[in-house]
């Protein structure tokens, strides 16, 4: 594990064939120091970097309250348990986690943040830095069944302003207006397909925050989903436990 700095741009550059050709075993997790941390973001840092100093990763920061590492970790099973034992690493759970497996738009952005004469792309507005300095959450239900629309938005009600979408156009217009904290989406869609929308949301916001939506748990869906960067997969019609697990991990929420 290596913090991520201009003295060690080649090392950066050497993860990047690993990134590449093992996508599957590398993971995406944003730390977010918690308002009540005793630790500053270079203490919670050196933390990360000797708890996984054994590990293939990088670690970077992005704002005074932000940190990003990439490592890998292997193949995971169970990103929620990942998630947990991270956090539970560091003293008195001072930072939360929001962990997704690697993709080709995570890779992407990477390059721009850390090697930009490899990719010359910029990203026009950081959604997460504005999610995180307002005090309003924003949850968007992207479905065109009517029936589990009104299921999300009742079980989505008592954690803040709860919008929905009722098809692919109208979700990705919605996304970028509202700048969900949240968004749960069908992957049925009647004008596009939600994985193709995941990417596409992915594209404008490495960092939003999605669950796909769906009547079966095939699990060729699901590992689609989890390998074009969604968060989590429910099935419909979802369980508010499991909704709730969902909402518990997005760390941009106020809950």
């Amino acid at each position: 594990m290596i913090l991520a700095n201009k003295k060690n741009d080649a090392e950066l550059k050497a993860l990047l064939p690993s990134i590449k050709n093992f996508m599957n075993e590398w993971q995406i997790v944003n730390i977010k120091i918690v308002g009540s941390s005793t630790l500053s973001q270079e203490e919670l840092i050196k933390q990360f970097l000797t708890r996984y100093k054994n590990y293939d990763g990088l670690i970077y920061p992005l704002s005074g309250h932000k940190v990003v590492m990439l490592i890998r970790l292997g193949l995971v099973s169970n990103y929620g348990l990942i998630k947990s034992e991270i956090e539970q690493k560091i003293p008195d759970h001072s930072c939360s986690v929001m962990i997704r497996k690697m993709n080709a738009e995570g890779l992407r952005q990477i390059q721009v943040d850390l090697t930009p004469e490899l990719a010359p792309v910029t990203v026009e507005a950081d959604y997460f830095d504005l999610r995180e300095r307002r005090t309003e959450n924003k949850i968007l239900v992207a479905d065109d069944d009517r029936f589990v629309r009104m299921t999300m938005m009742k079980a989505l009600a008592p954690y803040g302003q709860v919008v929905e979408a009722v098809n692919g156009k109208d979700a990705i217009t919605k996304y970028i207006n509202l700048n969900p904290d949240i968004l749960f989406l069908d992957i049925h869609m009647p004008d596009k397909n939600g994985l193709e929308m995941l990417e596409e949301i992915l594209s404008v916001d490495p960092d939003a925050y999605i669950i796909i939506l769906s009547a079966d748990s095939i699990k060729e869906n699901v590992l689609g989903a989890l390998e074009k960067g969604a968060n989590g997969f429910l099935t419909k019609p979802p369980m508010k436990a499991k909704i709730d697990n969902y909402i518990k991990q997005c760390i941009t929420l106020t809950k």
